[in-house]
């Protein structure tokens, strides 16, 4: 933690839970995600600020530098870093509706990117997530809301599934989970 911005991320995060513990809830109201999103980010799950989202083939997982399988000892830190940049395709309809798409895709044979897609339904409340260039808005699309336990952070909620969010399970799963999210879950996420 030499390094000032990874400290002083760490020093929110230390913040953030210690006044979640005490019961504060943050007043939300006056967040607009599409101002306060910056274009390109990467997604750290609160409590983990050293693990990102990142692109595996199709799949999507949360890791550090230390979980990835990098060949190259002289590429990796450009290379894990690459596949964990994210940027937010806004949908008008709804506000704050959203797919969360891949940056490495944005570009060239993927035309617009690759989304984040997961498959819930009435009676699947908890979903492995992948991606794909499908744009169904029952698979793809979310909703953007900032976190009521810590300052900074947002969460992913299904536009069709209200409930159910973009969830880190430990060690690196990525899920769509819905009803009680259990305690080792982490739906809160500082885009940094």
């Amino acid at each position: 933690l030499s390094n000032p911005f990874k400290r002083s991320q760490y020093d929110q995060q230390i913040n953030a839970f210690a006044r979640k513990a005490s019961g504060v809830r943050l007043n939300t109201a006056g967040v607009k995600p599409r101002m306060a999103i910056p274009k390109e980010f990467m997604l750290s799950p609160m409590g983990h600020p050293a693990k990102f989202v990142r692109t595996v083939g199709t799949s999507a997982f949360v890791q550090s530098r230390a979980d990835a399988d990098l060949k190259n000892i002289h590429t990796a830190f450009n290379e894990f870093f690459r596949e964990a940049k994210w940027s937010l395709w806004w949908i008008p309809q709804v506000n704050n509706m959203c797919r969360l798409r891949a940056q490495a895709t944005s570009s060239g044979a993927h035309g617009a990117g690759i989304n984040l897609n997961f498959a819930l339904s009435s009676h699947i409340t908890s979903s492995e997530v992948v991606l794909s260039p499908a744009e169904e808005k029952e698979s793809s699309a979310l909703i953007a809301v900032a976190s009521p336990a810590f300052e900074g952070a947002f969460r992913f909620e299904s536009a069709c599934f209200p409930g159910h969010y973009l969830a880190f399970k430990p060690p690196t799963h990525l899920r769509m989970m819905g009803g009680v999210v259990d305690e080792s879950a982490v739906i809160d996420f500082m885009l940094v």
